[in-house]
Formats: C-alpha cells, sequence, structure tokens
C-alpha cells in the first residue's frame, strides 16, 4: 500500500457449512475523492437498503435505485457485482444468478447487497456490503 490508496477488505466466512459476506473500503491517506467514494459506496448501501425496507422492491429495482444513485454522486455503478443469495454453502447450489436480475423482493438475512462503484475513468473505486437486514442490525 502506497500514499493516499484505497482499497477493500471482502470475507466471505463459512460457520456450520452456512456462509456470510461482508466488505468494506479504507483509505490510507487523505485524499479527498478516495475518502469521498468510499463514504459513498457505503451511503449507497444504505441508502438502497432502506428503499428495500419500505418498498419491498425487487432485486432489480435495487440495482436501479443503485445505479441512480451512484451517478447522482458522480460514479460509476459495477453490475457484475450484483448481491447474492447466501445460506448454506455455497450459496450457487441455492441460487446461482446475481441479485440485480430478480424480481421478486429479496428476503431479509438471505440475500447480500453488494454496492461496487467506480470512478468514471474506472482508475479506482470503492466496495460495500453487507447482508439486507433492517435499521436494528445496524449502528
Amino acid at each position: 500500500m502506497g500514499e493516499d490508496d484505497i482499497f477493500f477488505i471482502d470475507i466471505g466466512p463459512i460457520w456450520n457449512n452456512l456462509e456470510g459476506d461482508g466488505g468494506e473500503t479504507f483509505v490510507i491517506g487523505s485524499d479527498k475523492e478516495k475518502l469521498r467514494c468510499a463514504n459513498d459506496a457505503r451511503e449507497i448501501f444504505h441508502e438502497v437498503r432502506k428503499y428495500w425496507l419500505k418498498t419491498g422492491g425487487s432485486g432489480r429495482k435495487l440495482y436501479e435505485i443503485a445505479a441512480a444513485a451512484a451517478k447522482q454522486r458522480g460514479w460509476v455503478l459495477n453490475l457484475d457485482l450484483s448481491g447474492h443469495r447466501i445460506s448454506d454453502f455455497p450459496h450457487a447450489a441455492v441460487y446461482e444468478g446475481p441479485m440485480a436480475e430478480v424480481d421478486f423482493c429479496p428476503s431479509a438475512q438471505l440475500w447480500v447487497l453488494e454496492i461496487h462503484i467506480w470512478n468514471v475513468d474506472h482508475t479506482y473505486g470503492g466496495f460495500f456490503e453487507d447482508m439486507l437486514l433492517d435499521d436494528s442490525y445496524f449502528s
């Protein structure tokens, strides 16, 4: 890592044959745009999660909201990382497709919402992911 680097950690622990998944972006130094990128990835996640709580929107709709939120902030949403179902390991054994393609409301504690944004040049980005959960799980 160098001065003013940006990176993310993405973990997927397995416990009793059940998987988890979480990821967050970190910035070394004080580059304001990279700090904004890391913060915006987290904010977009929570904006979309709150939309899900309020409306019960489909996976497809959640990622439409995420793309608009990213664009509004000056970022590009990477739909190659667009959430997935978790439970028994591996999650692809239950459902292999991305959340961005499902036309139903993803269930709490079974789906991971992934937000990966890039700057317009795709030279760096931010990432945040966690399960779809209600507000009581987040401080």
